[in-house]
């Protein structure tokens, strides 16, 4: 699922942003620039160079021939995120590679993962020969996967910024819509609008106010 859509972008701008000024086929390729940028910001990623214990429920047992799910040890109170920038998290985003005691690498397909958990299901357990297990993977502290209000506000915001932005290159001194009419400097402070909207909004993102410590929060909206 994408952190917004065309829809919450124009809504977010009261429908001043209509299908004539900017197609949604233009909002979509805006949305995913909008989704890159937000990762950069909410996203840590990790090579983690060797999956070991954790606890008693997450034992990573990597070599005994029948395990298949595995825990990444930032996914305890982190979820896992969307490495690949496609707007949601999926087994694309989880890279695992298998190192067995010949110190041959091979890659393995991962046929599930459990964003809250922070697990990864392989299609078949590594095997007894298996000297190490390494996963690549982001965390965050969102679930954009629902996606979680705060970062789909944050998107929207964003996109109708870079919307407006893209706008303003192509719409002459002042457009006439109904009885409304834009100017280059209205659009323009449109702009800025959003943009300042988002950049508010991104200090309580990157760093939350009411913090839990089991993934739960109270959204300050």
């Amino acid at each position: 699922m994408v952190y917004t859509t065309p829809t919450l972008v124009r809504q977010a701008t009261n429908n001043k942003l209509t299908i004539t000024q900017i197609s949604n086929d233009d909002l979509i390729q805006i949305i995913k620039q909008a989704t890159a940028e937000i990762n950069s910001k909410i996203n840590v990623k990790v090579r983690e160079e060797s999956v070991k214990y954790i606890d008693s429920t997450r034992k990573n047992r990597i070599s005994d021939g029948t395990t298949t799910t595995f825990y990444v040890k930032n996914g305890i109170l982190n979820y896992l995120a969307d490495m690949d920038n496609d707007g949601s998290v999926t087994t694309s985003d989880v890279k695992v590679f298998k190192v067995d005691n010949n110190d041959i690498r091979t890659e393995l397909t991962v046929s599930a993962i459990d964003i809250e958990d922070g697990s990864f299901t392989l299609s078949e357990a590594p095997g007894t020969d298996t000297k190490y297990l390494y996963v690549w993977y982001a965390y965050s502290f969102y679930d954009v996967n629902t996606p979680d209000k705060l970062i789909q506000l944050l998107a929207t915001y964003l996109s109708a910024s870079y919307a407006y932005l893209q706008k303003n290159h192509s719409l002459p001194s002042s457009t006439k819509f109904g009885n409304i009419t834009i100017s280059h400097s209205q659009v323009g402070s449109a702009q800025s609008r959003y943009f300042t909207r988002y950049k508010e909004l991104l200090k309580q993102v990157i760093v939350p106010p009411n913090k839990p410590i089991f993934k739960q929060y109270k959204n300050l909206i």
